[in-house]
């Protein structure tokens, strides 16, 4: 039986119209592969790390993948080819992390099964002898070992190596922004208190959070009224060093959004200049 021309037509307009929403997808997934690939690049540093960096954490390594994955990953293979794991590093995401006086790059070493082998510290602008105590407390850089990814990324740190306080920390909170893409800070962990407003509001009573955002507080009287705001420096300004390290200095506001004054709480300056 002959297919009469219009049922024909039907089906060729089907078709045809199969073949353009088919095309329109490809050319929607074009721009979305070469996002997440310049997102990819955009984590992952200029400089390569060399293969014999990697074989203090990959003793068998031999290559790497060619380029990184959606995470910044990149794999390493030993001489047959199979998987030894992978790694990211904190460069150049974390390079605005200060320590003593200077950013460094950390590799995070993963095992083929995703969990945390070690890590790295590839460069280090801080000071030498800083950065050389820290490379030398191996229980500081193997403190995440075992961890995955996301565990990893809800750690709440170690103490700093001592007589390398803030490159320590600094390094840390380096491994936390490049794990969970969040800046937290490991300087100041003491939480904002209301005797710390009083300073700056004898008649406050009272401190309301606001809302997506952990370093503004509403400060209200016995009444329930607002007084102002308060904003704590840190972890905004961690980078921000004196002499010889930075400070948490809230400051406050009043309704009008006027200054009222700041307060320090906790510094790493030398005492005579802090006092």
């Amino acid at each position: 039986m002959t297919e009469t021309p219009a049922p024909r037509r039907a089906k060729q307009l089907a078709l045809h119209l199969v073949r353009v929403l088919l095309f329109a997808s490809v050319l929607c997934l074009i721009p979305r592969e070469q996002e997440a690939l310049n997102a990819a690049r955009a984590l992952a540093p200029e400089t390569p790390v060399k293969l014999e960096r990697l074989l203090e954490l990959f003793p068998q390594a031999a290559s790497l993948s060619e380029t990184p994955d959606t995470r910044g990953r990149r794999e390493v293979f030993d001489t047959a080819g199979g998987a030894l794991g992978s790694f990211v590093r904190t460069s150049p995401l974390a390079d605005d992390v200060i320590g003593f006086c200077g950013p460094s790059d950390t590799l995070i070493a993963f095992n083929p099964e995703e969990r945390i082998l070690g890590a790295l510290i590839l460069t280090s602008e801080d000071t030498r002898d800083h950065v050389a105590a820290v490379r030398g407390d191996r229980s500081f850089l193997s403190h995440l070992s075992g961890l995955s990814w996301e565990e990893a990324s809800l750690s709440e740190g170690v103490d700093g190596v001592t007589g390398a306080t803030l490159t320590s920390v600094a390094i840390q909170e380096g491994i936390l922004l490049r794990l969970s893409g969040t800046r937290a800070s490991l300087r100041f962990t003491n939480p904002i208190r209301l005797i710390d407003a009083q300073t700056l509001f004898t008649e406050a009573s009272s401190l309301e959070a606001i809302p997506k955002s952990s370093s503004r507080w509403r400060v209200l009287d016995a009444a329930g009224a607002e007084l102002g705001t308060l904003l704590r420096t840190s972890p905004a300004a961690d980078a921000i060093v004196g002499y010889q390290g930075p400070s948490d200095a809230p400051v406050g506001f009043d309704a009008a959004g006027g200054l009222t004054g700041l307060t320090l709480l906790e510094t790493y300056e030398n005492e005579e200049y802090a006092v």
